[in-house]
């Protein structure tokens, strides 16, 4: 009878060749995939980067590549079977597909650097804030990079597509971080002086609420007064508490309403009841 241990050994074994089966079968169809992707590309996008004397030879790798694989009379066992064809075509596409995105890319980039000369240079042409120095350090490196922008992009002109390019687009761009790296301090505006400081007026409300409150007090105390002279004289307490002009008193005095003085109609009401 079969132990647990040796079962489990040869489960792992079978999970071990199935997961090699299906790697296999998967580089398998990768090449094959990317077989049919150049044969086509050398037809039509490869055509501008590959040197007419060499695109027949590439044309054949591609061709004795696809027939190994269609001629196959079983899927091979072992991976490298395929991955070596794989890095070949690998070294066959890199170079071009670097060559097309090279000339993709060098227009847009070009025009960035030449963009940011024209506006450096326009900038100290008219800046009333920088010296004539600092002009000057302005204008004389824009001139040189245009310069050599200009030198670069003419040998570029003379070349054929599928030749080394004469300038790369990695130094077109460290061209211009070293433009903007130069004269963008020069050129940067000076901060204007900060305003001066504004008076606090965040009291000012409080302070007229509060003066607003002491004078309402002021014309209660004195209305309170007047009234509690009609109703009768002045007493000595009265006149105690006009001159001390306490608070704690007239928060005591209530609101006390004027007198109703009768009209002459109710006047004689009050005689004929």
């Amino acid at each position: 009878m079969t132990s647990v241990t040796e079962a489990c050994e040869v489960e792992m074994a079978m999970k071990k060749l199935d997961d090699d089966i299906a790697n296999i079968q998967n580089t398998r169809n990768f090449l094959e995939t990317s077989i049919y992707d150049v044969r086509d590309k050398l037809e039509d996008q490869y055509i501008p980067v590959v040197d007419p004397k060499k695109l027949n030879g590439l044309k054949d790798s591609i061709s004795q590549m696809m027939y190994k694989l269609e001629d196959e009379e079983e899927i091979s066992k072992d991976v490298v079977t395929y991955t070596r064809d794989i890095e070949i075509i690998k070294s066959m596409t890199k170079p071009l597909e670097k060559l097309i995105e090279e000339h993709r890319v060098r227009p847009q980039v070009v025009a960035v650097l030449s963009q940011q000369i024209n506006h450096y240079t326009s900038t100290a042409e008219k800046a009333e804030y920088m010296d004539d120095e600092k002009k000057k350090k302005v204008i004389d490196k824009c001139k040189n990079i245009q310069t050599w922008l200009k030198e670069k992009m003419a040998d570029q002109d003379k070349l054929p597509m599928w030749s080394k390019v004469a300038v790369a687009v990695s130094l077109i761009k460290h061209k211009c971080n070293e433009l903007n790296g130069f004269c963008m301090p020069l050129c940067k505006e000076p901060t204007p002086p900060p305003p001066p400081a504004a008076e606090d007026k965040t009291d000012a409300p409080a302070q007229a609420e509060e003066k607003w409150k002491l004078t309402s007090l002021q014309t209660l105390r004195k209305r309170q007064k007047m009234v509690a002279w009609r109703l009768r004289p002045p007493t000595a307490a009265d006149r105690l508490y006009l001159e001390d002009d306490r608070e704690n008193e007239m928060e005591e005095i209530t609101h006390i309403d004027e007198p109703h003085t009768p009209s002459g109609d109710e006047k004689r009401k009050s005689t004929d009841c």
